[in-house]
């Protein structure tokens, strides 16, 4: 893995590779690496496709917004593996725990939203790349909403995941049913 450290007062990146040889920028809050890009990986660790989708089907949108997944694609590997394999080695998705600490770093849901949308926080980019129901066949919200999977399950058929809106200032915690695709960020382990 290639490392560029930049630091300034407000946060430092690290550029890091996936599987692939994609490039992510990379964000440092409350203590924790972030991915500063929504994942665009097509392969596990072990170069097994997973299912995944860009936006409408046009490979440009996963240039811009990376791809959309459905939670049965994450979930790769064994029990002490799960949801690891598809980030780069060293990170993982992160938990509705994580998602908690970097939210509750930023002064709780009704004001992290603004923080990591504005100048606060410009390192994150949020990228607003909607989201797939691939058991109707429709993507929803680009531009407008972006929609990123935990690791957290809540049940058999549902997951914990985060929303923004584009102009929502705050960052919604939801359950949601794994067929969805959203997109998703790696935090370091």
């Amino acid at each position: 893995m290639l490392l560029i450290i930049v630091t300034n007062t407000s946060f430092s990146q690290e550029i890091l590779k996936d599987f692939e040889g994609n490039q992510y920028k990379t964000v440092e809050i409350a203590g924790h690496l972030w991915m500063a890009e929504n994942l665009k990986s097509t392969k596990n660790s072990e170069g097994d496709s997973i299912e995944s989708y860009c936006f409408y089907n046009d490979s440009n949108y996963c240039k811009t917004y990376g791809r959309l997944y459905p939670w049965n694609s994450l979930n790769i590997g064994s029990e002490d593996s799960i949801l690891k394999d598809i980030c780069p080695k060293e990170w993982h998705i992160p938990s509705d725990e994580d998602w908690s600490i970097l939210i509750d770093s930023l002064g709780g849901i009704m004001e992290a939203g603004t923080k990591l949308k504005n100048d606060e926080h410009p390192a994150f980019n949020i990228q607003f790349g909607g989201n797939y129901n691939p058991a109707v066949k429709i993507f929803s919200y680009i531009d407008d909403h972006a929609y990123f999977w935990t690791s957290t399950k809540f049940s058999n058929s549902a997951s914990w995941m985060r929303q923004l809106g584009l102009y929502n200032k705050n960052i919604n915690r939801s359950t949601v049913p794994i067929i969805y695709a959203f997109s998703v960020r790696c935090v370091k382990d």
